[in-house]
C-alpha cells in the first residue's frame, strides 16, 4: 500500500456547529484604555452579534483620479471587504446603508450618530496614492460607539502586490477590533498538474496571486510549511526515488532532507521548527521517523508490523497523530513524540487518514471513507463521535487555517480535483482554484512577504 493509497478520506453531511468558533457570537464591548486613545473590542463567549463594519471606497489622496486609479480603488476596496467578510467576526455593511461615502478626513467630518443609527459599529476610511510602480495607502478606523478614531496606519507596496497590500490592511483591522491575528495574508500551497506534471504551487487564501514554486518535471507530493512560513518541505521523484526536499522561500533554493531508499514522505514540522516527523520505508514497511532539521539525523518512532504513515505534530509539539493499519484498516492514532503512549483515536469507518490538528489542539480533522466516498470529518482529540462536514463527491486532505476557523481541502465534486475552503463547521464552501487537477492543500502560518 503506497502513501497515495493511505491518503484517501471520508465524511457525511452533518454540520459541525460546536467547532466553528470558540465564540457563539461577539459581544461588542468597546473598552477605553485610560491615558490612551485606542479602543478595542473584547470577544466573549456570549452574544450572537457580529461586528458590523463599513468599508468606504478607497479614494485618491488628493481626490484627483489618474488613469489607473479607478482600477486600483476597485481592487483595494473589494479585497478588503471580502477579507473582512471571510472572517467570522464581521458583517460588512452594504454601501447603500452608508450615511456618507466621501469627504471624511478626521473625526470632525463624521456624524457618528447617523452611522450608529444605520447599525454600523466601525468605519474604515481609506485613501491611496499611486506613484510610479508603488501604491501608498493611509487607513483610518473609527468607532461609532465612542465617536473616535482607533487606528491610523500607512502602507506601501509595489503595484503588482496590490492584493498583498489590501490583505495587510485587513489583518490590521481584524487585530485592532478583535485582538486576534487575521489570516488574509496567508497562502495555501498545493500540488497541481496544470503544467502536465505534479508541481508545487501556492495561492492566496482567497484564490488570488497564483505562483508556481517548482519546475522539476517529476511527481511531487505532500507539501508542508515550516512554522515560520519561510520554507516548505515536499516529496519529489526528481531522482527516481521519493525523496524529501525543502524549498527555502527566501533564497529560492531546494535541498534534500532525506533520501533513504524507498519512501521519504508525509512530513510535518514541529512548532519550533527544529524537527520533522515523516514516513520512511527503508525498513521494509512504512514507519514514522523524527528528524533533526539541522543535523539531518533521523530516529525511528514506530516499530509495528504495519503501515504507519502521515504523521502530524500537535500545536504544542508534545504529540503526533498518524495513520496506521495495525488494526487491519487505516485508522488515526496519537502518540507522544518519543513514540510511546500510543492510543487509537478513530473507530467509526474502515478507512481514516490524513489527520490535521486544529491550532488550539482540541480537534482533529481527517479523511474518512463513507458509502464508497471520502469525506472530511472532525472529532475531539480525546475521542468520541466524529462529525462529518462534507457530502458531495470525494473530499480529502483537510488543512486548518492558522486561526482554526476555516479548513482547506481537495474535492472532485465538480469533476477534477480542485482546492476549496470552508468554515470549520462545514459551512460557506468556496472553490479557490479553477484550472487543472489540484490536490493536497497546506494552509500556511501567518507570514510576511
Amino acid at each position: 500500500m503506497t502513501q497515495a493509497t493511505i491518503s484517501e478520506c471520508i465524511l457525511n453531511s452533518s454540520i459541525y456547529r460546536s467547532l466553528i468558533l470558540p465564540i457563539v457570537g461577539i459581544l461588542f464591548i468597546f473598552i477605553l484604555l485610560y491615558g490612551q486613545t485606542d479602543v478595542h473590542v473584547k470577544i466573549t463567549d456570549s452574544g450572537t452579534e457580529k461586528i458590523r463594519i463599513a468599508v468606504l471606497d478607497f479614494f485618491p489622496k488628493n481626490l484627483v483620479w489618474n488613469p489607473d486609479d479607478r482600477r486600483i480603488s476597485e481592487v483595494l476596496t473589494q479585497t478588503v471587504r471580502e477579507d473582512l467578510e471571510f472572517s467570522p467576526f464581521f458583517t460588512v455593511m452594504d454601501t447603500a446603508a452608508f450615511p456618507q461615502e466621501q469627504g471624511i478626513l478626521d473625526e470632525k467630518d463624521i456624524n457618528f450618530i447617523n452611522w450608529a443609527t444605520a447599525g454600523v459599529h466601525a468605519i474604515v476610511v481609506p485613501v491611496f496614492e499611486s506613484k510610479d510602480d508603488r501604491i501608498e495607502a493611509k487607513v483610518q478606523l473609527f468607532s461609532t460607539t465612542y465617536g473616535k478614531r482607533i487606528m491610523k496606519k500607512s502602507y506601501k507596496r509595489e503595484r503588482e502586490k496590490i492584493h498583498r497590500l489590501a490583505h495587510n490592511i485587513s489583518d490590521d483591522i481584524v487585530k485592532k477590533l478583535t485582538g486576534e491575528d487575521g489570516i488574509a495574508s496567508t497562502k495555501i500551497a498545493f500540488i497541481s498538474k496544470r503544467t502536465g506534471k505534479r508541481e508545487l504551487f501556492a495561492i492566496d487564501y482567497d484564490g488570488r496571486s497564483l505562483c508556481q514554486w517548482t519546475k522539476t518535471n517529476a511527481i511531487i507530493l505532500s507539501p508542508a510549511w515550516s512554522p515560520t512560513g519561510d520554507a516548505i518541505s515536499f516529496t519529489s521523484y526528481a531522482k527516481g526515488n521519493p525523496d524529501l526536499y525543502v524549498l527555502d522561500l527566501t533564497r529560492r533554493r531546494i535541498t534534500v532532507l532525506s533520501d533513504f531508499v524507498g519512501l521519504n514522505t508525509s512530513a510535518s514540522w514541529s512548532p519550533d521548527g527544529r524537527n520533522i516527523v515523516y514516513t520512511v520505508s527503508k525498513d521494509g514497511n512504512s514507519e514514522i521517523y523524527i528528524m533533526d532539521v539541522r543535523t539531518r539525523r533521523s530516529e525511528r518512532l514506530t516499530y509495528e508490523n504495519a503501515i504507519d504513515t502521515n504523521p502530524t505534530f500537535s500545536p504544542d509539539g508534545s504529540r503526533i497523530a498518524f495513520t496506521s493499519d495495525r488494526s487491519g484498516k487505516p485508522q488515526i492514532y496519537i502518540m507522544d513524540i518519543t513514540g510511546i503512549n500510543i492510543r487509537r483515536l478513530t473507530y467509526e469507518g474502515n478507512y481514516n487518514d490524513l489527520a490535521s490538528w486544529s491550532p488550539k489542539g482540541d480537534k482533529i480533522a481527517y479523511c474518512s471513507r463513507f458509502d464508497g466516498l471520502f469525506q472530511i470529518a472532525v472529532m475531539d482529540v480525546s475521542g468520541g463521535i466524529p462529525v462529518y462536514l462534507t457530502s458531495l463527491g470525494n473530499n480529502e486532505c483537510p488543512s486548518f487555517s492558522p486561526d482554526g476557523y476555516h479548513i482547506a481541502f481537495a474535492s472532485d465534486r465538480l469533476g477534477n480535483y480542485k482546492i476549496y475552503t470552508m468554515d470549520a463547521d462545514g459551512a460557506n464552501i468556496r472553490r479557490i482554484t479553477s484550472t487543472g487537477w489540484n490536490y493536497d492543500p497546506a494552509w500556511s502560518p501567518r507570514i510576511e512577504y
